[in-house]
């Protein structure tokens, strides 16, 4: 998880100011260093989920921000460049790795994770308004929990639950589009930080641990969303 976010951070801060070769170059470290982490895990979250965020972020800047065209082209130069980095590197990935990657594209149905949400849905159905209480997930699902936030949330308190939780993610989202809508007034450091953490950790979440756990993306979350309403006289975040 910490390689992920780390790789989640690296994507987005070499999109942060490409005018600055300093933060590029450390950029750059940042995600050899990721990488060479990541050959030694059989993490698929933690080499896609970055990738995923990446593409968001892509299309945000290129479609949703404010940034000029030439800040555009920059920005397909770098994702360019950091295709080639990371295909340079791809052996170095573990094969069991890629073959677990291969097999979540080839027999998605198999997939254990599937199968789990499968029964999960099936108990929401069941007690859909309050769930089944506190700390249930564990009796159905063996002592673990169903691998998705949202599914989590369903069981262990229903609508009556889901309802506050879908607000604090609509406060997520706003962020994110006042985040992108005035990119040049919000791209700082510590930003770009909490916004790779928290993308990535929420994202976690929904494939893997449980409610019990939440406070691990939700921190970052609502210290993105803090952030973001902060702002300076010169038009810069805390």
């Amino acid at each position: 998880m910490p390689i992920g976010c780390l790789l989640t951070f690296s994507f987005l801060y070499i999109l942060n100011d490409i005018s600055s070769v300093k933060k590029i170059l450390l950029s750059l470290a940042f995600l050899l260093c990721s990488l060479l982490s990541l050959s030694t895990l059989l993490s698929r979250g933690a080499v896609l989920l970055p990738i995923f965020v990446l593409a968001i972020h892509v299309c945000l800047l290129l479609f949703f921000s404010n940034v000029r065209l030439r800040y555009k082209f920059l920005i397909i130069s770098s994702i360019i460049l950091m295709v080639f980095i990371s295909i340079s590197y791809i052996t170095e990935i573990d094969m069991r790795q890629l073959y677990r990657i291969e097999s979540l594209i080839d027999n998605i149905s198999d997939e254990p994770r599937v199968i789990v949400y499968s029964e999960a849905i099936k108990l929401i159905k069941e007690q859909p308004l309050f769930g089944y209480g506190t700390g249930s997930a564990g009796d159905y699902f063996n002592g673990t929990y169903p691998h998705n936030i949202f599914l989590d949330v369903m069981i262990n308190g229903g609508v009556f639950l889901l309802v506050p939780f879908i607000f604090i993610i609509k406060m997520y989202v706003n962020a994110l589009f006042k985040f992108y809508g005035s990119f040049n007034t919000y791209k700082s450091y510590t930003s770009v930080v909490l916004l790779a953490y928290s993308f990535y950790l929420f994202l976690q979440w929904n494939i893997s641990w449980g409610l019990d756990s939440s406070y691990i993306p939700l921190i970052p979350l609502f210290m993105f969303v803090y952030n973001i309403g902060l702002k300076t006289e010169d038009g810069q975040t805390v």
